[in-house]
């Protein structure tokens, strides 16, 4: 695998300032001796990242109503996810978190006897299930290394070396406490809410296709030559129904590619139209789904919708899709990939890892992704 000698080596004193911290958290916390309790009635669960890191930590959820099932799980999110996990059966109540101390405050009402904490797994975080008495306090997956991480847990995971899916990072919360996790576990979201969207998928024409070609990050977007190539091939080829999402504000990534469809009577342009809740409903709908990574890939995972993902400054091995049928593309053999940088191509390769991406490639998996399904009906 071809990633470049600076991020290795960037790599690597991750690797070193993560055992650091770890080994003073077994030095020098006084937390550490106490034993998770026998009886766990209230658990919370604090993640307050990203929309693809909330969706990830489903599984967790999981795991942890299979071996407590009586169990209270409430979980701490931005305001703006608090939608995402509503009506999840694993979940009891969602709390969006404020601020320090109005967030501390409420958690100190409900007593909690586990507390987890995943992104930010950091001291502050750690802080709070501190102050707000949780008997019980875990956490900490693999992270950044510029930020402290959960001093004042009882119990941090061990970092390690290993190249695992960001699901499995997560429930290495639940191993750590040794709750039995089942194999091959994928991110779970709440069933269709929206009738708005519901009668609009009634109305297209199938095979239908999510495209998603936006994201905030510049380097992992892929050539909107290449979209258009793709787009028309499905078209003529397929007969399909194109969809295309994206957040408020991406308008512009998605317009410059639909302008150049010859057929614009196959495409439905839901950029900055929807919610995330009605974006879930829009994927579940789908034949496939064609995106680049971004956190539709996890809603993807989530509703088991065939996706072809493009992959090129981050690492598919991590972040890659779970759904049955998926296929990541990711070119191994470019002149760099997984430099994990989000704003230029640093190491000056004018971003040939997406641009190694053949349109070719992309609309002969999608064409036999499409048959495939279409010989399981």
């Amino acid at each position: 695998m071809p990633i470049d000698m600076r991020k290795k080596r960037e790599d690597w004193l991750r690797d070193v300032v993560q055992e650091i911290d770890y080994r003073g958290y077994l030095l020098f916390n006084l937390f550490k001796f106490k034993k998770c309790p026998g009886k766990i009635k209230r658990v919370v669960v604090v993640e307050t990242y990203a929309l693809g890191d909330l969706i990830v930590i489903t599984p967790l959820l999981r795991v942890i109503k299979n071996n407590i099932p009586d169990a209270v799980i409430d979980v701490v999110v931005k305001p703006q996810w608090k939608g995402i996990l509503e009506g999840l059966e694993t979940v009891n109540e969602i709390i969006p978190y404020t601020s320090f101390s109005a967030t501390k405050n409420v958690l100190k009402a409900r007593k909690y006897d586990l507390g987890i904490i995943l992104h930010e797994g950091s001291i502050k975080m750690s802080l709070l299930l501190l102050g707000a008495g949780v008997k019980y306090r875990i956490g900490c997956p693999k992270t950044g290394m510029r930020y402290g991480k959960g001093f004042f847990l009882h119990k941090k995971v061990k970092p390690n070396k290993k190249l695992q899916h960001k699901v499995q990072d997560i429930l290495d919360m639940a191993r750590l406490i040794d709750m039995y996790v089942p194999e091959n576990m994928r991110p779970e979201l709440p069933e269709v809410r929206s009738e708005k969207i519901r009668r609009q998928i009634k109305e297209l024409k199938r095979p239908i296709i999510g495209i998603h070609v936006t994201s905030q990050h510049i380097t992992q977007r892929w050539i909107p030559a290449y979209w258009i190539e793709v787009c028309n091939e499905l078209i003529r080829k397929k007969k399909a129904t194109l969809v295309f999402t994206g957040a408020p504000g991406e308008e512009g990534q998605v317009n410059q590619i639909i302008e150049k469809i010859e057929k614009k009577s196959a495409v439905v342009n839901m950029c900055g139209k929807t919610s995330v809740e009605e974006v879930i409903d829009l994927v579940r709908a789908y034949d496939l789904l064609i995106t680049i990574d971004t956190s539709i890939i996890h809603i993807a995972s989530a509703t088991n919708t065939p996706t072809i993902a493009l992959f090129g400054p981050t690492i598919p091995a991590i972040w890659g899709p779970l759904a049955a049928g998926s296929k990541v593309i990711w070119k191994e053999d470019s002149k760099c990939v997984g430099c994990r940088n989000t704003r230029r191509c640093v190491f000056d390769h004018d971003m040939e890892c997406m641009r190694s991406i053949t349109p070719k490639e992309v609309g002969e998996e999608a064409i036999k992704s499409l048959e495939q399904k279409e010989s399981e009906r």
